[in-house]
């Protein structure tokens, strides 16, 4: 199972509308946060409240995860997948949508988190937050018992004890 975060645009347009277009078109599944009425109406609210923080330049967080071709997770499995990565990065009592899709070789799930807590209005910006969904990802390949795929932390198994997540040496 892999994580990417998508480099920003670089015209700085971002906007949950558009995302949220974009990642529910041709979803098998669409999922979101119960601070959220419905997907929606899930745009214009993230937009609001995005608009209680003045300093938040961009709100709009967006993040795939995607599991190999032999891996074929159920909807709620895959739902299960983007909450644990949720609370891996610390927000998931943010507004987000996830839509999991099954349109290509490898089903993955987009998810669209707004930066600004619903409640607190503070925002967040995860740091390493690529390091943080990897290791997530190895932490539920493990629970599933799923294949481990690369990155920048494997799961190493020793002598008769547990298998624990390491982080690799960069070459």
């Amino acid at each position: 199972m892999l994580a990417k975060v998508p480099k920003k645009r670089i015209d700085g347009r971002s906007s949950f509308g558009s995302l949220i277009a974009y990642i529910s078109a041709h979803a098998s599944a669409i999922v979101c946060s119960d601070s959220l009425w419905s997907v929606e109406s899930a745009s214009d609210e993230m937009a609001q409240v995005s608009l209680m923080n003045e300093r938040v330049k961009d709100p709009v967080y967006h993040y795939i995860l995607s599991w190999p071709g032999s891996e074929k997770p159920s909807d709620g499995c895959a739902s299960d997948s983007v909450k644990a990565t949720l609370s891996e990065l610390n927000m998931i009592d943010h507004q987000w949508v996830a839509a999991i899709h099954r349109n290509t070789k490898n089903i993955h799930a987009h998810v669209a988190v707004n930066r600004v807590h619903p409640r607190s209005f503070a925002s967040v910006y995860p740091k390493q937050d690529w390091i943080v969904l990897d290791r997530a990802c190895r932490a539920l390949e493990l629970e599933q018992g799923w294949r481990h795929d690369r990155g920048p932390n494997k799961v190493e198994y020793s002598d008769g004890s547990s298998p624990r997540i390491v982080r690799t040496e960069r070459d």
